[in-house]
Formats: structure tokens, sequence, C-alpha cells
């Protein structure tokens, strides 16, 4: 499971910023396939499971939270594709 440390909700850089800048990134450019095929060979279901994990990272969306801003617009778009 996801948490502020790994996520970016920490002070200082975390480790795992650029893996959730990698998963959100994915998931933006592919999201009307994952909308559309949400369980396929190629696991867009992991994709979404993992833009839940981050939803539930601990910590407060804000200023100190580098990836608050694209998760929401992840959804938002993922929201408009259904």
């Amino acid at each position: 499971m996801c948490n502020s440390a790994t996520l970016g909700t920490a002070g200082s850089r975390p480790r795992g910023l650029p893996y959730g800048q990698m998963v959100i990134a994915y998931g933006t450019a592919d999201v009307q396939e994952i909308v559309e095929q949400p369980v396929t060979p190629d696991s867009n279901n992991t994709i979404v499971k993992l833009h839940f994990d981050m939803l539930r990272a601990s910590g407060y969306p804000g200023d100190e939270d580098e990836l608050s801003t694209l998760r929401i617009e992840f959804w938002i778009t993922y929201v408009e594709h259904e």
C-alpha cells in the first residue's frame, strides 16, 4: 500500500514520487482504453488499482503533496470518459 513517505506528501522529495508520476502519466495517456476495457490481458485493472492505492495514501492533499493535483486530474479525465 502507498503512504505519504513514498508518494509525495512528506517534507523532502520522496523516493516513490517518480513511480507515482509514471503511474498517473500512463493512466492518463491510456484512460480511454482503461474505461472501455477495464479488465484486459494488458492489465488495465492493475492501473486502476494503483490509482486507488494512491488515494489511500496517508496525509492530506496540498502544497507538500506533489501528486495530489495529478491524481485529481486523472480521476476527472476518467469520469469524463465513462
